[in-house]
């Protein structure tokens, strides 16, 4: 994953705006890349929640885990909650193509999603139209 990892295919999909009554039903993981979403690939070993994506890769790749964990510092700056990373390749081969021992390159197929979650204090909608950024 060390191989620019958040540079290699990341969907960065923010989640905000819900009502009260959702917001404890949706979680980065329940809205990443499901099996369902990606048919004929299998889930690489590597996916998870942001901590554990961590420290999974401080074991391989010490440079990798701190970019990882300090760009993680600064989305939860800017209001990140939970954060989900999802990775599928047609073999595992294709999936170690996003660690230290592949070759960066996947011969069969992988795709790769990040979802972030934020917490938003204000919705855009609920501004007046002559404020609203465009």
């Amino acid at each position: 994953m060390s191989r620019n990892l958040l540079g290699l295919l990341v969907v960065l999909t923010l989640v905000g705006c819900t009502t009260a009554a959702h917001a404890n039903s949706v979680s980065a993981q329940s809205i990443a890349l499901q099996p369902g979403d990606v048919s004929g690939l299998l889930k690489c070993a590597r996916s998870g929640d942001i901590q554990t994506v961590i420290r999974r890769e401080k074991s391989s790749d010490q440079v990798a885990a701190s970019q990882y964990a300090a760009e993680w510092e600064q989305w939860k700056t800017l209001g990140a909650t939970d954060a989900y990373y999802a990775a599928y390749g047609q073999t595992s081969t294709d999936c170690d193509a996003l660690s230290t021992i592949g070759t960066g390159a996947p011969t069969g197929g992988l795709i790769a999603g990040l979802v972030v979650t934020f917490k938003v204090t204000r919705c855009p909608q609920s501004e007046p139209a002559h404020l609203r950024a465009v």
